[in-house]
């Protein structure tokens, strides 16, 4: 008997040391073939950088971090049946990195994974944590993006202001927002055109011009933005474009090319890789270097970025208690000039930049 009960001690001491040992496995579903997809990787390959970083140190408490990707193709029914799927099979800590506001929400709104308690952790979405007590966002809300802009533009004399956006959750948000802040200054109501996926472009841009908006905010996907673009310039010269952080900037240059991108300002919710003077970036850059041999983005950085408050999140949940919690009560982060604070919403830092005649985004 006594053999008995030793070999069972023996053996629940082995199952805790391999529990202690496993890796911890986050769960990324996002779009990476689709319309969208040239962000998602970049966010990706940010984010891995940050991982294989951590692991090459030993990880968290000796515990790898396992990066578990799904490619949903932007479609939202996609990201659930992923998700679900992968829930079972991978068996995640936490969600990291979703992209699209339609697909967090489809997400975040079923019963099945609420019931999981998972937290999700940095999704590539301005949409605000409120409605949802597993959502962390990193980044600042489309909100604050939207008043950055309109600040602008208000100090320019610009009041007649158009909104080009997709038919999506996260266009209809960036809309409502331009309103609700026009409206706070008594300015005029904006233009309002959506986008719907296999429509002609170049009739919403004609739509538009007939209203001559002084400026467009880009809320749209981003090659429906860049084609919008092209299509307006030629019927509103000299019309003021910016394009949301959700516009992916490179793909954005790359289908205009330098002459027409030349003037387009654009939001960034991270500090600059290109420029890198904040100690984030510094690191960023590092171990960029390190691990990848391609070019730094501002997708990539923000991958990076969220990497880094997932994996101390993380830390914390690896005490004991649910990783959810952890998120839920861990203090503001300061990560090296970039400060998260998880139970105030999020970061609050918003950049505004303009492409040069070069093609380079400049302050």
């Amino acid at each position: 008997m006594r053999g008995v009960i030793l070999s069972g001690v023996l053996a629940v001491a082995s199952m805790a040391a391999m529990a202690e040992t496993e890796p911890l496995t986050v769960l990324q579903v996002l779009d990476l073939s689709g319309q969208n997809g040239d962000t998602g990787k970049d966010f990706v390959a940010g984010a891995k950088v940050y991982f294989d970083y951590i692991n090459s140190r030993g990880g968290i408490n000796g515990r790898k971090i396992r990066h578990v990707l799904a490619d949903d193709q932007g479609q939202p029914q996609h990201t659930l049946k992923l998700t679900r799927q992968a829930l079972q099979d991978e068996k995640p800590v936490a969600l990291f990195g979703y992209l699209g506001a339609d697909n967090l929400a489809a997400v975040l709104d079923d019963p099945q994974l609420r019931q999981r308690g998972l937290p999700m952790v940095g999704p590539y979405s301005g949409m605000a944590g409120r409605q949802w007590p597993n959502l962390f966002p990193v980044k600042a809300a489309y909100a604050d993006e939207v008043r950055k802009i309109l600040h602008m533009t208000s100090s320019l004399g610009i009041n007649r202001i158009g909104v080009f956006y997709g038919n999506d959750t996260l266009g209809k948000a960036a809309s409502s927002s331009v309103e609700h802040v026009l409206a706070s200054k008594r300015l005029p109501a904006a233009v309002r055109v959506a986008y719907f996926p296999n429509r002609n472009i170049a009739l919403a841009a004609q739509t538009m011009a007939q209203q001559q908006p002084q400026a467009v905010i880009l809320a749209a996907p981003t090659m429906a933005s860049a084609q919008f673009v092209r299509e307006c310039q030629q019927l509103l010269p000299g019309t003021q474009f910016f394009a949301l952080s959700s516009v992916n900037h490179q793909t954005l240059l790359e289908f205009l090319g330098p002459k027409q991108a030349q003037g387009i300002a654009v939001t960034a919710l991270t500090p600059s890789p290109y420029n890198p003077v904040t100690p984030i970036a510094r690191d960023y850059v590092k171990h960029w270097q390190q691990f990848r041999d391609e070019a730094v983005s501002y997708a990539s950085i923000d991958g990076y970025i969220s990497a880094r408050a997932l994996i101390e999140g993380l830390k914390l949940g690896s005490k004991g208690g649910s990783y959810q919690a952890a998120f839920a009560n861990m203090k503001p982060l300061e990560l090296g000039g970039y400060q998260v604070n998880f139970n105030a919403g999020s970061s609050n830092f918003v950049d505004v930049l303009v492409f040069s005649q070069q093609g380079q985004l400049m302050n």
